[in-house]
Order: structure tokens, then sequence, then C-alpha cells
């Protein structure tokens, strides 16, 4: 019972922000959105996180600046690495990850963003860290966020990739 009742409360969760995020985009303009620092972790807390899922991490830092899943919309909403053409072999899956990594942690200073190297799936993508102990994916070419659980597993399989964060 308590597996089918997590398994809706996930979906709907997952409908609202997505919900959230739409009417996001239709507010904010092309000023920088003011994000704050909501709580900083140790490097140990992003390796904690990952551990269940068997990945390899390359850790950046030693100390993560994170801001909470409603101003991490205000960024997507205002992102414009989506609107980047795909060129094979010139500014692909991997580009849109890393690019959208490097905006967050330059423009906000927050490094709670991560690059997915997914060899299993041949796609590079994000992962977010989130400070109420959340990993969400993040796919940068649509500006789709969505939970571990709700992953489509032959894109996003995420286990046994390589991380860096």
């Amino acid at each position: 019972m308590t597996t089918s009742y997590r398994y809706y409360t996930t979906r709907i969760q997952n409908r609202l922000l997505i919900t959230k995020l739409n009417k996001v985009k239709e507010l904010v303009s092309d000023d920088i959105p003011e994000i704050s620092v909501v709580k900083t972790y140790p490097s140990s807390y992003v390796t904690s996180l990952l551990a269940p899922y068997d990945i390899q991490r390359l850790p950046l830092d030693g100390t993560y600046y994170m801001t909470d899943k409603s101003n991490f919309l205000n960024i997507v909403a205002w992102d414009w690495i989506d609107n980047k053409q795909y060129i094979t072999e010139r500014f692909d899956c991997s580009n849109f990850a890393l690019s959208f990594k490097a905006h967050v942690d330059e423009v906000f200073g927050l490094n709670q963003v991560g690059l997915v190297i997914d060899y299993v799936t041949g796609h590079a993508y994000n992962v977010v860290v989130f400070p109420d102990h959340v990993l969400m994916l993040f796919e940068p070419q649509s500006d789709s966020l969505f939970f571990l659980k709700d992953r489509n597993e032959a894109m996003y399989y995420f286990k046994n990739s390589i991380v860096l964060i």
C-alpha cells in the first residue's frame, strides 16, 4: 500500500512542478531572477544521495550551494539553453547539459547541478541535488525536470553513469 501511495504522490508532485514551470515561464522576463542560496552542504551530502545508484562520481567542490525547487524552476524558466539548435557532434546532448550546468554555476553561484554521462543510453543530461534530500533529473534540451522514479530508463538509465558534480 505504501508503494502505491508513494507512487501517486510522486506523480502528483511531478504534475505540480510541470504546471508551476509553465506558469513561471509566462511570468519571467529576460531579467536574471534573484535566486538565494537556501542551504549549503559538504560534498559528503551529495555522495550519500548518489550512492544508491552505483554511479562514478567525480566531485568538483567541497561545499555545495543549493536553492529549493521553487527557485530552481525560476532558473529553468529564465535559462535559454533549450532554445539552442541541436547539431550532431557539435552541439549535442553533452553540450546542452554542460552549458546548463555552467550557466547555473556562473550566473547564480549554485553548484547543485551535475553533468551526467550515461553510457548505457548514450545520452548526457543533468542531475539536480536539492537541500530537502531529493535528487531530480533535468533534460536541458526540453527544460524537463523530473523525479528519478519517473524517468524513462531507455533515455535516463542513470545507474552506472559518470556524474561530474
